[in-house]
């Protein structure tokens, strides 16, 4: 089994050598060929852009400026005139290829103006201070000052059941007063 296989290509191990310069020459000239000449069937943009490329293509030092390809026009404004030269997409316009105009004014929606940070009732911030406040001077008080007297323990006990009972007692009592997200 060491021939062709079913296929009629031979196998890696069977001495199958790479092709020659002139195989893959021949092969080369063949799909150039199939392809066709260059610039056929162009859209009217990459038209433009092709002899743009043309014209903007180094000439001899002998060239004379007012000599011009076949193709394009002395007239035309994609010429060799700096001033009249414009790229143009080969690709259609994509998604940011407009301007914002920034003068114009949204009418629709108005958003009203935020309450003021310092409207806060004293006593919610007050309970809040002493709930959390409690256990952590509780906890400071452990690890850095070891003979605290029993009073400054219960004084920071009775800080903290006071803020947890008036944040409670200052909940909303009626369900039914909740009206949801508002946006």
């Amino acid at each position: 089994m060491n021939g062709p296989t079913s296929g009629g290509e031979p196998r890696p191990g069977d001495g199958a050598h790479e092709p020659s310069d002139a195989d893959v020459e021949a092969s080369w000239a063949e799909i150039t060929a199939r392809l066709g000449p260059l610039g056929e069937g162009l859209t009217e943009e990459a038209a433009d852009l092709e002899r743009l490329n043309r014209s903007a293509e180094p000439r001899p030092a002998g060239a004379a400026d007012d000599v011009h390809d076949g193709d394009v026009d002395p007239g035309d404004p994609l010429d060799n005139d700096p001033e009249g030269t414009r790229a143009t997409p080969a690709v259609g316009p994509g998604p940011r290829d407009y301007g914002v105009d920034e003068t114009e004014e949204d009418d629709g929606y108005v958003p009203p103006e935020p309450e003021p940070l310092d409207t806060s009732d004293p006593l919610v911030t007050m309970a809040w201070i002493g709930a959390i406040g409690g256990p952590v001077a509780t906890v400071l008080a452990l690890i850095l000052w070891a003979g605290a007297p029993q009073l400054f323990y219960i004084g920071a006990l009775v800080c903290s059941l006071l803020g947890w009972g008036i944040l409670l007692w200052r909940m909303p009592k009626d369900p039914s007063d909740d009206d949801g997200a508002v946006v």
